[in-house]
């Protein structure tokens, strides 16, 4: 789904952002990526958004090249952010359904029934004509959420959505963000401070150097699907999760 060939991005201000920077994401594989701030996390999730270019090496996207166009031309791409970035003056509906109006090509009934299939995945039934301020902060990522996924993405995109949550909804909203991968099986990169989240989500934790960021270390995960909430607990996940810390911290 994804293949970066020896990327690296130079900022207009002399930033080097990414330098040397190889990866290759399978289909239907969830990889995390962890690494300190300001390694270029984020600028990797831009650059495969189409929303950057690289300065140097070749990205490509579902086998398009995203040089010179999105690579929602090759693959159906959504991307969630740490902050749910929902309009004020739209309730959830509404919101749920501006990128479906903004891509065109749905008539009004299927955008009817697509967010409101999208809204019943992630629990938030009955909050359809709720406003952002009337939503707390775990439903307001619920609706970012869903807002992605009424588009159906091949590929999801998802910049620390749950850092700014307390420790109890970022769990739930974790545990439920498997079931949901569980059931439609998109391609995820998704990038988190935490190695717990990492760790509890992906096949794979990939490791980032500090800036100019590379991939340091890729960890495939052992633990099976389903994975329950009490993994957590369990010796051979705190184990592996310090195995990645080390990684982190070295």
């Amino acid at each position: 789904m994804i293949r970066c060939q020896d990327i690296g991005v130079c900022f207009k201000d002399g930033t080097q952002a990414l330098s040397g920077l190889n990866l290759d994401v399978d289909e239907h594989e969830f990889v995390a990526i962890v690494g300190p701030s300001g390694c270029g996390k984020s600028t990797l999730l831009r650059l495969v958004a189409g929303l950057e270019t690289p300065s140097t090496g070749k990205l490509s996207v579902n086998c398009d090249e995203t040089a010179q166009q999105l690579p929602s031309a090759g693959a159906r791409l959504a991307y969630v952010l740490q902050d749910p970035t929902l309009l004020p003056w739209r309730h959830a509906e509404a919101n749920v359904a501006l990128p479906l109006e903004l891509r065109g090509g749905f008539s009004s009934q299927e955008v009817k029934q697509r967010v409101l299939d999208a809204l019943d995945m992630v629990g938030l039934q009955g909050f359809e004509r709720s406003f952002p301020h009337q939503l707390s902060g775990g439903m307001r990522m619920r609706a970012s959420i869903a807002r992605a996924l009424a588009l159906s993405p091949d590929l999801l995109l998802m910049d620390e959505p749950f850092g700014a949550l307390d420790e109890l909804s970022r769990m739930r909203l974790n545990e439920e963000l498997l079931g949901l991968w569980e059931r439609d099986r998109w391609t995820c990169l998704f990038v988190t401070h935490s190695v717990q989240e990492a760790v509890f989500l992906s096949h794979r934790v990939l490791v980032m150097s500090a800036r100019p960021g590379r991939i340091l270390a890729s960890f495939e995960v052992p633990f099976e699907f389903p994975r329950s909430p009490a993994l957590r607990a369990e010796q051979r996940f705190v184990e592996f999760a310090a195995d990645v810390s080390g990684q982190l911290e070295g």
